[in-house]
């Protein structure tokens, strides 16, 4: 997996987040299996769904591969770096869309609280 990185003196404005988005996509799609469901609700913002056996540390790991994956940067001379957090929700059982997403966005908030570029799990 490499990072991916947004530099380049034609992508400015609306062309650079584009890239970014469609960057992120690809390299979101290279970390998750084809089984889960990976999608963008809006802005930067993504969702995966993971379903099947899985170890919590498998979870974990995905999680910090896109954490480690995503690193942007900004054609301003490279003073600018976006970094990722991850917000992760694991549920043993029945969970409407609603609670996931809630569980999910409280675990971000956390990880961007811990600095950001980070993973955390609920």
């Amino acid at each position: 997996m490499r990072p991916v990185h947004l530099r380049s003196g034609l992508l400015q404005g609306h062309q650079a987040g584009d890239e970014a988005i469609r960057q992120t996509a690809r390299l979101l799609s290279s970390i998750f299996r084809a089984s889960d469901i990976v999608g963008r609700l809006g802005g930067d913002e993504f969702v995966v769904f993971m379903t099947g056996e899985l170890d919590e540390s498998e979870v974990r790991e995905r999680g910090e591969q896109v954490c480690r994956g995503i690193e942007l940067v900004l054609d301003d001379g490279g003073r600018t770096r976006l970094t990722a957090s991850a917000g992760i929700c694991i549920s043993d059982g029945p969970m409407d869309f609603d609670s996931l997403y809630r569980e999910a966005d409280e675990a971000l908030y956390q990880a961007k609280g811990d600095g950001g570029g980070t993973c955390r799990i609920r």
